[in-house]
């Protein structure tokens, strides 16, 4: 009897962990702030963080793209041939905002975009669709949720 109740247990242990690597697997990287949350494209190369959304005509409803580093420091970001307005954010490493750009104008001719930066540190770049601060309140000292991002 106890043999059984033994090797029960650990089917069901073995079930849950199951369970857990493949949703953790097969789930996409998000960002959540009060529940609302965006699934998210990752920069982390230099070469996806420089191409970042230029080009793309439309971002998808509840969509964005984290700029993740491996350091925390002034991250400078401009609009260089993206052809949306954004909205920006800095998330420092304890996963609080420290700085906001609203509705960030696309800049096709780059010898004439306006640069954004924070005066604090960041480690992570979020860009969303443009009024999607606003719409969130989204203001420095919220707190963010990252789920999936590696």
């Amino acid at each position: 009897m106890k043999k059984r109740i033994i090797t029960l247990i650990i089917v069901v242990f073995l079930i849950i962990v199951l369970t857990i690597v493949v949703y953790n697997k097969n789930s996409k990287p998000t960002v959540c702030f009060l529940g609302k949350c965006f699934e998210v494209e990752i920069a982390k190369t230099d070469e996806e963080k420089s191409r970042g959304l230029m080009f793309r005509e439309s971002l998808g409803e509840d969509k964005g793209m984290l700029f993740v580093y491996d350091d925390e420091g002034i991250y400078v970001f401009w609009m260089k041939n993206t052809l949306m307005p954004l909205d920006i954010i800095w998330i420092n490493s304890d996963f609080e905002v420290v700085h906001v750009e609203k509705n960030v104008k696309p800049c096709i001719n780059f010898e004439n975009c306006e640069i954004f930066q924070p005066s604090i540190n960041a480690k992570f770049v979020l860009e969303l669709n443009s009024g999607v601060v606003n719409t969130l309140e989204i203001e420095e000292g919220k707190k963010v949720k990252f789920y999936n991002i590696k």
